[in-house]
């Protein structure tokens, strides 16, 4: 039961432009894709086999692996280089104060929407998470830049699961001259860790994973709606980025795992907020697949009460955008009552089924 591969707009959002006079992403040139040389699955996490089937991925974590050529990382350089002049600082005296991001990447570079999006690495991160892959279907969570905190020790991101499926974390400076800065994640399940530090106590040492200590150039990579993570503060005056990109599975039998939010001002300094236009895209991007399973499976059922619980999920992802859409622009304390509420769902919703029978 597979959606479509790529349901991305044909056209940037208004007021939207890719940078000037960036050069153009060649997968021959600018990629040395390699296997990871560990894989760690779900279970390995400490997750059961009925959560694992929650998620669309048994794959939960692997050791760093090279995604660009030394060609592709000094072209993507000259890009961040370019996209200097769209950075954003936050300053608003919360946890955010001093973060500093690019937000919209596949609206902004050509470059970065091309490498995040191509054939090959498609099909690598799709043999890489046993299950075929897409680039993310709201684009503004599909690539994102994140910077050094402009305050020295200031917090980059601190521990969460992530509201999109499949997160690749792609290292742009050298970790050898940073203290700190690194991304880590917690080697168990994601309730669980955030268990604990909802009590106030530090996450266990032994299951904490220091991970993206590998050269410029390589990736992370992660399921990120199953793994908690996060990034050290950078203690010291250098230069610490990362490009994230995230993904969406196409076969849609496992509960959905990514979570469109309208917050308030989450997303200063852009001309434009096309997130409603995303939700909505996403919501029919999943409620056409599972549509037409139903119209495909050739399947004769007399239950009256089972069809109408058929149709009722292929269009329950539709009816909650509704409500969200209804409900219009959130703040904090909504966002997390909200992510709560679907993090719930997901993990006890059923799968949809009628494909596969």
């Amino acid at each position: 039961m597979l959606a479509d591969q790529n349901s991305a707009p044909e056209t940037l959002p208004p007021a939207f432009s890719f940078i000037e006079n960036e050069p153009v992403f060649d997968p021959v040139r600018h990629l040395a894709l390699e296997a990871p040389q560990q894989i760690l699955t779900l279970e390995d996490f400490g997750y059961s086999t009925k959560e694992a089937a929650q998620f669309a991925s048994p794959i939960a974590a692997t050791s760093p692996v090279r995604m660009l050529s030394d060609e592709g990382l000094a072209t993507a350089q000259e890009v961040l280089k370019l996209l200097q002049p769209r950075v954003v600082t936050h300053d608003n005296g919360a946890s955010t104060d001093g973060r500093r991001n690019i937000y919209y990447g596949q609206y902004q570079s050509r470059f970065l929407r091309d490498l995040m999006s191509c054939t090959e690495v498609i099909q690598f991160l799709s043999d890489i998470f046993q299950t075929p892959i897409a680039p993310h279907t709201m684009p503004h969570l599909g690539c994102q830049i994140n910077f050094a905190n402009a305050k020295q020790g200031g917090s980059i991101i601190g521990w969460h699961h992530d509201i999109v499926g499949f997160t690749v974390v792609l290292t742009m400076h050298d970790p050898s001259t940073i203290e700190g800065g690194h991304l880590m994640y917690y080697k168990g399940p994601r309730d669980e860790g955030e268990r604990i530090l909802n009590t106030g106590q530090e996450l266990p040492e032994d299951k904490v994973v220091v991970s993206n200590r590998a050269p410029m150039g390589y990736c992370t990579i992660i399921q990120g709606s199953a793994v908690l993570h996060a990034v050290q503060p950078v203690q010291n005056d250098a230069f610490r980025c990362s490009i994230v990109n995230a993904y969406v599975s196409r076969d849609v039998t496992a509960p959905d795992a990514n979570r469109g939010y309208p917050v308030q001002d989450y997303f200063p300094g852009v001309p434009m907020y096309p997130v409603y236009n995303e939700m909505a895209r996403h919501a029919a991007w999943l409620a056409k697949a599972k549509l037409g399973s139903i119209l495909e499976s050739g399947v004769w059922i007399e239950d009256r009460g089972k069809l109408v619980a058929e149709l009722s999920a292929a269009v329950d992802d539709v009816q909650r955008c509704i409500d969200q859409l209804k409900a219009g622009g959130i703040d904090d304390e909504a966002y997390e009552e909200g992510r709560i509420a679907e993090d719930e769902r997901q993990m006890t919703a059923p799968l949809f089924e009628r494909g596969s029978q």
